[in-house]
């Protein structure tokens, strides 16, 4: 894209995920900088997060979460929250911190401008900017009050690990796969950080090679819940199924990528609501992270049906199209089964 002298060089680290940035957006972005990435005292800070404890706890979310954001955020959140959601996710927030550590990514001495203007993958199918500002700002909110002291405002963290759950579940509820992928990019935040303060790991969040791989897991989830939503690119994954035939666990699906990822993913998921946690609401929002994301397998399942029907129509007389025919009737009672379970 085309950029003006006046601008300042572009932040590197844009990927597939993120919004696309126009001229136009660029220049909102570095003029909010200058108003919103204010340094600010422990003094000032400690003011503003008993105002804002206050506001959730009486219900006002919103102008909690405004407050919120005039602190300065988390750069390891900054970041996770920019490689998820691009820079308009991001710009409405105090990034003091997250430009000192993290330069490159946030407008300071950046020397390449990676963006092209494409239409962001999925893009009618993306967290609302609402539930986007309510998921970045709770965690925000629950990190800093962790940092503090992770013992104290039990009540507080254990209401906003509520809030999560409810958003969590309201956007299970809408059986779209694409956004309950996205809400676990952006809750990768509070997962990394809780283990860093819990655990005092020193590693940075570049060379932690846990997150990064938890994090190209979901980005190939999302990615292919695009690509595959169509037969002519997928009919490539039911073809290659053939090797799958002799297998115990074969269902009559084809076992692709994303369903390889989305075992990987649940996996973890299901190893951390088993895990020790010294608070309620953090396992509460384990197993609601997993009933989310175990629905969307099933989601996926769902739309693999139309895909081989398609299949078969073209190749009634193949293997693959023989096997999943004698199983049609079983995998769709299980689906719906399953979708009841983790409604």
């Amino acid at each position: 894209m085309k950029t003006t002298l006046e601008l300042p060089n572009y932040p590197v680290g844009e990927n597939i995920l993120c919004h696309p940035m126009t001229e136009k957006d660029w220049e909102e972005y570095f003029s909010l900088r200058d108003k919103l990435d204010v340094e600010m005292s422990d003094d000032e800070i400690n003011s503003k997060i008993e105002e804002i404890n206050n506001l959730y706890f009486q219900g006002k979310d919103e102008v909690a979460g405004k407050l919120v954001a005039s602190l300065p955020l988390d750069a390891d959140l900054a970041f996770i929250f920019k490689c998820t959601g691009g820079y308009k996710v991001i710009q409405e927030f105090n990034l003091s911190q997250a430009k000192k550590k993290y330069p490159k990514e946030f407008g300071v001495k950046a020397d390449s401008n990676p963006n092209e203007e494409d239409e962001t993958i999925g893009a009618k199918d993306r967290l609302s900017k609402d539930e986007v500002d309510a998921l970045c700002r709770i965690q925000a909110h629950l990190i800093r009050l962790f940092q503090q002291d992770k013992f104290a405002n039990i009540k507080l963290q254990d209401l906003l690990y509520d809030k999560l759950c409810r958003i969590i579940t309201k956007i299970a509820s809408e059986n779209n796969l694409l956004k309950i992928t996205e809400v676990e990019l952006y809750l990768l935040a509070i997962s990394y950080k809780t283990e860093r303060i819990y655990n005092k790991s020193p590693k940075d969040i570049k060379t932690n090679m846990t997150l990064l791989n938890k994090w190209d897991v979901l980005r190939v989830i999302f990615s292919f819940t695009c690509y595959f939503s169509t037969y002519e690119p997928y009919k490539h994954c039911i073809m290659g199924a053939i090797s799958q035939l002799g297998s115990k666990s074969y269902n009559g699906l084809p076992s692709d990528n994303l369903v390889y990822c989305q075992k990987h993913h649940l996996s973890h998921l299901n190893k951390l609501k088993n895990s020790f946690s010294m608070s309620v609401g953090f396992t509460q929002l384990s197993f609601t992270r997993y009933t989310a994301f175990k629905r969307s397998k099933y989601l996926y399942q769902q739309k693999q049906i139309p895909l081989m029907d398609e299949y078969v129509t073209h190749n009634p007389d193949s293997l693959i199209a023989i096997a999943y025919s004698k199983r049609r009737e079983r995998i769709i009672k299980n689906i719906d089964k399953q979708l009841k379970e983790f409604a």
